[in-house]
């Protein structure tokens, strides 16, 4: 309901603004800086800075909550959050859509599409995200907890695991 949703968003708003979740800055998994930001604030206009790799093509939330604070998050917040829209409950088809476009619009074009690239998404959910760059000719790989959502991404044609991102 859309109370409670407007009660958690403000709740995990003041938690972040209290300092109870941390955050820290990560370089690149290839070890590069050279980050160019290609989204700042998240479908809520929560600050969720998204960069891309110009070395490498990585495409990764930075900076990160740090592993204590991303179960806390995970527990409290994220299901209410990220699933319930107010005053609506999205199919998955819908939500998988808006989404994709979502990531057609601001991703793909910061990759070079002259040549094939292998991209890993981990937290990918339906791997929607993923869903312009393997239509564009991408190796695409992703993983989630959901294994719901996973399974949604699989009959898309995704190449999805469910678990941690250490089962890849």
């Amino acid at each position: 309901n859309d109370a409670k949703f407007a009660d958690e968003l403000a709740k995990f708003k003041d938690d972040i603004h209290s300092g109870r979740f941390t955050y820290r800055f990560l370089r690149c998994v290839c070890g590069s800086a050279n980050d160019r930001t290609v989204v700042e604030r998240d479908r809520l206009g929560l600050f969720y800075r998204n960069t891309l790799c110009m070395d490498c093509g990585l495409v990764r939330a930075n900076p990160i909550m740090d592993g204590p604070s991303t179960s806390l998050f995970y527990d409290l917040y994220y299901q209410t959050l990220y699933h319930t829209l107010p005053g609506q409950t999205p199919s998955a088809e819908d939500e998988f859509l808006a989404t994709s476009e979502f990531s057609e619009r601001n991703y793909l074009p910061f990759v070079d599409l002259k040549e094939k690239k292998r991209i890993l998404m981990v937290g990918c959910g339906t791997g929607a995200v993923l869903y312009p760059f393997l239509k564009a000719g991408h190796e695409c790989f992703g993983v989630d907890f959901c294994a719901e959502k996973i399974e949604y991404g699989k009959r898309q044609g995704l190449d999805l695991t469910a678990g941690h991102f250490e089962v890849l």
